[in-house]
C-alpha cells in the first residue's frame, strides 16, 4: 500500500532459480548476448532486479512453492515471492524423463505455473550450440577452430543430442586428446569446461545460440521485466 517493493529494502525484486553454479554462469552469458542482440530493452541489474539461487538439483523437493498449501517444507515465499525456476530434464537417450522425476516435474509445474522452465534436453550443456561446442573443443586441443572438424553436425541440438550425455556426444564426434570424462561419459569437470564454453560466447553473438538457449533466454528476460513492473 505504500509502495515498498523489494529493492526498497535492498532485496532483489524477483529470483532466478537453478540447479547450480554452471547453469547461472550459462544463463548469465545468454541474458547479456540477448541483451547485445536487443539494444532497445531495457538492462536490468542482477542483486538489485533479480538474483540468483541454486537449489543444488535434488534438494528442490525441500522448497514448498504452493502459496495457499504449507507443510514442512521450507515456504519459498518467504525467500521471494517471485520466482522463476529451471530444472534440467534429465531426459534418456530415447527423450524419456525417468519416471521417478515426472511426478516431481508435475508438481513444479502445478505450483509454478509459467514460472516453471523445464528444459526439453538433458541438462543445461546440451543448450550449447554446435558452433560453441567446436569452440570449446578447440580449446581443450589448443588448436584454431577452423582446425576442427566435427562429424554429424546435423545432430546438434537435434535428437539424440539434445537428450545424450556431452562427453559422450563429443568423445563419438571429435578425436580425444586432452580432454578427460568420467565414466559415464559426461563432463567430469563441468565448471572448468563452462568457463572455456563462455570464452568461445564472449567472440559470438545471440544468433549463435541454439534455438532452445533463445527461447530460455526470452523467457528470463519477460519474467524479470514482468517482475519489475509496477
Amino acid at each position: 500500500m505504500l509502495g515498498v517493493r523489494n529493492s526498497s529494502v535492498f532485496l532483489s525484486n524477483c529470483t532466478i532459480w537453478v540447479e547450480g553454479i554452471t547453469d547461472r554462469l550459462y544463463i548469465k552469458k545468454y541474458l547479456e548476448l540477448y541483451l547485445k542482440g536487443n539494444k532497445e530493452l531495457k538492462v536490468y541489474q542482477e542483486d538489485i532486479h533479480f538474483s540468483f539461487v541454486e537449489y543444488a538439483g535434488s534438494n528442490i523437493t525441500h522448497w514448498n512453492f504452493d502459496n495457499e498449501n504449507k507443510d514442512d517444507r521450507i515456504f519459498a515465499d518467504s525467500i521471494s515471492n517471485k520466482i522463476f525456476l529451471i530444472a534440467d530434464s534429465d531426459k534418456t537417450e530415447a527423450g524419456e524423463i525417468p519416471k521417478a522425476k515426472q511426478k516431481h516435474f508435475a508438481k513444479l509445474k502445478q505450483e509454478l505455473g509459467d514460472n516453471f522452465c523445464l528444459l526439453e534436453c538433458k541438462e543445461i550443456e546440451n543448450l550449447l550450440s554446435g558452433k560453441i561446442i567446436k569452440g570449446v573443443v578447440a580449446k581443450y586441443e589448443k588448436e584454431n577452430i577452423e582446425n576442427i572438424e566435427i562429424k554429424n553436425i546435423e545432430k546438434i541440438n537435434k535428437k539424440p543430442y539434445i537428450n545424450m550425455n556431452i562427453g559422450k556426444f563429443i568423445d563419438n564426434n571429435f578425436e580425444n586428446k586432452k580432454r578427460n570424462y568420467s565414466a559415464n561419459n559426461t563432463i567430469s569437470d563441468k565448471v572448468q569446461f563452462c568457463n572455456r564454453a563462455i570464452e568461445v560466447m564472449d567472440k559470438l553473438t545471440f544468433e549463435d545460440l541454439s534455438e532452445q538457449a533463445k527461447e530460455v533466454s526470452e523467457k528470463i528476460y519477460k519474467f524479470i521485466e514482468k517482475s519489475n513492473k509496477f
